[in-house]
């Protein structure tokens, strides 16, 4: 088995599914599995529709969750189950070109990548295109510091527009538990293990923009500041298992401070009571303690977060306070 694909399914939209399997098994690559994990999804429609497709195609598995398990842990199951050297994440209201697999396994194959990149559409619910989010070809092995640190820097942390050597994430786990972010965590890992990663041009993919999602409803949010304290705090642990180029390193370090930067800019939007002032002293304690790891290598920039993340500073004034920050820590 070449490549396996995994969807997590949850109360899909009927329509948007159906053409999004469909565009999966036009597909002119053959040699994968779909595996569909349903996750105690409350559209009956999602499970049989799976179950009448797998009547007929022999590569479509479903596994059924009990009891719910969030959308990271129906990843997990299905790369616990998945059999293909190749691994490929798919959304299931999303669709993509007819070539989309083969492109990705001949560029895999061609250049002994770990991870393949492609751009893609976000599209709206009819499906006329938002927004295109283009790659530059490039191929960047550990060595090359000056093309990984450029790849990084464009990183897009969608998982469904890469395609993953098996062998690269066989120990890389998606956080159980987490609702936002699941994918950068991931992703963050698996670049910087990865040997060689090769970005393609294309925009295959088409990632179909849902507003009530859970994503962009709690985007600017509590959730959103609590989900970016627990992920801040592991990729900077990750970030010191790794050793890597100058480069890429300063690189990675501007990505986590600025990380912890533009969150602390959705307090502003909060109201002011209980809850958010106790996220706001987890957020001092963040600081304090998992970024203090980027003080040695940015003490100018570290001293000046300070003024706002001082264990005795307010909130007040801090959408000026967190401008001013990111003005100065470029």
């Amino acid at each position: 088995m070449k490549l396996s694909i995994i969807i997590p399914c949850y109360n899909i939209d009927d329509d948007y599914f159906k053409y999004g399997m469909e565009s999966l098994l036009a597909q002119t690559f053959t040699d994968f599995e779909i595996i569909v994990v349903d996750d105690c999804s409350p559209n009956p429609h999602n499970v049989e529709y799976i179950k009448t497709l797998m009547q007929n195609d022999s590569r479509i598995n479903l596994i059924q969750n009990n009891p719910n398990q969030g959308a990271a842990e129906s990843r997990n199951i299905g790369l616990a189950a998945a059999r293909g050297e190749y691994i490929a994440f798919f959304d299931g209201d999303d669709y993509v070109e007819e070539n989309y697999y083969q492109r990705l396994i001949e560029c895999a194959e061609k250049t002994s990548a770990d991870i393949v990149m492609c751009g893609f559409k976000r599209v709206d619910n009819s499906g006329k295109v938002m927004k295109t989010r283009d790659q530059i070809n490039s191929e960047a092995d550990i060595s090359n510091d000056d093309e990984k640190t450029k790849q990084f820097e464009k990183l897009s942390y969608a998982l469904w527009n890469k395609l993953y050597k098996r062998e690269l994430i066989k120990d890389i786990k998606f956080p159980k538990g987490v609702r936002l972010a699941e994918d950068v965590e991931f992703n963050f890992q698996a670049f910087l293990k990865s040997q060689k990663s090769v970005s393609i041009s294309n925009n295959f993919y088409y990632y179909r923009f849902n507003p009530n999602s859970v994503t962009n409803q709690e985007k600017d949010g509590k959730e959103a500041i609590r989900t970016n304290i627990l992920v801040t705090g592991k990729l900077l642990n990750i970030y010191t298992s790794f050793t890597m180029g100058r480069q890429l390193k300063k690189a990675v370090e501007k990505y986590l401070l600025f990380r912890f930067i533009r969150y602390a800019n959705k307090f502003g939007r909060l109201q002011n009571n209980a809850e958010t002032d106790e996220l706001w002293e987890r957020y001092k304690h963040l600081y304090y303690n998992e970024l203090k790891i980027l003080q040695p290598v940015m003490p100018l920039k570290y001293k000046l977060m300070k003024l706002v993340f001082g264990k005795n500073c307010s909130r007040s004034s801090l959408k000026l306070k967190v401008l001013l920050l990111r003005l100065f820590c470029r």
